[in-house]
Formats: structure tokens, sequence, C-alpha cells
């Protein structure tokens, strides 16, 4: 069972907010975010095959700044961190992160039907994990957003603000 799973979840919230001062919403957002992380961290099909980037890295990968998390980055490169992969690997690489996000956490990915093609392309994508939130956030999704940099895909899991 997980945290989430768990009957007095939005207690735990709860408390932990009040303990931290911080509003409740930013520590269930922080919880998932880092669930999103926990997740890739444990997928050895993606090991090498991402780079955890922005500022959650900072914060949560090296301590080196103190915030709650917003979103997460990933920089998906060829095996062993190696050149960009061809568009046909790139696909099948942010099939598996979507694939590893859905089977390690309460978020699934909505049909892409009726996108238009440029929000489609792997190249750049954007696309929502639904989430049954379990306090009133001001959306009930995860947001992740993708795109080329210098012949690498970004990934981004950002809830709305």
């Amino acid at each position: 069972m997980t945290l989430d799973q768990h009957p007095d979840f939005r207690d735990l919230i709860i408390i932990t907010s009040s303990e931290m001062r911080m509003i409740p919403e930013l520590v269930e957002k922080d919880y998932w975010v880092t669930r999103v992380l926990r997740a890739l961290a444990g997928d050895s099909s993606l090991e090498k095959q991402i780079i955890f980037k922005g500022g959650t890295s900072l914060s949560k990968g090296w301590k080196l700044i103190d915030r709650f998390s917003e979103d997460v980055d990933l920089l998906t490169t060829g095996p062993g961190f190696s050149a960009c992969p061809s568009k046909g690997a790139r696909t099948a690489l942010f099939r598996r992160i979507v694939e590893c996000v859905e089977r390690e956490t309460a978020l699934k990915q909505p049909s892409i039907e009726g996108l238009p093609q440029a929000e489609r392309d792997f190249l750049y994508f954007k696309g929502k994990f639904n989430c049954s939130v379990r306090l009133p956030l001001p959306g009930r999704e995860v947001s992740r957003d993708s795109g080329s940099d210098s012949r690498r895909q970004n990934w981004r899991a950002k809830p709305p603000k």
C-alpha cells in the first residue's frame, strides 16, 4: 500500500502542512511529484536514458534549495546518456515513461485523440495525468510537457496552478 491509498492520507497531508506551516495543497503536490520521481528512478528500463534536471532536482536531488515541487523536468537521451535516439526510439522511451508512471502511481494519461498533430508529436507534446486528488487543488491532474532541446527530449510532469 502506498501512502495515497491509506485511509488517513488526507489527514496526514493536513498534519504535515500544519507542522510545516504550508497549505495542504502544496504538500499534496509535492507528494505526487515525489511519487513520479520514485517511479521513474525505480524503473531499470529507463536507467541512463533520463536526466533529472531543473529546480526540483536542485531541491530533491541535491538539497541546494529549499522549496516544494511544482513539476518534474527530465531530459531524455539515448541509452547510456548517448546522443539523442531516433524519433521512433524517443517515442518508445516516452511510452515507457508514461507506462511507468501509470503502473507505479494513481496517475493516468488520458487519450490524446482530438489533439492537434503538433501537440501529439513526441518532440513537443502536452498531456495530462488524471489523479484522484483528495484535497481541493485548482485542477485534478498533473500536466506534463515535452519538447526538443539540443536534440534531446524534455519531459515535465506538473500539477496545474
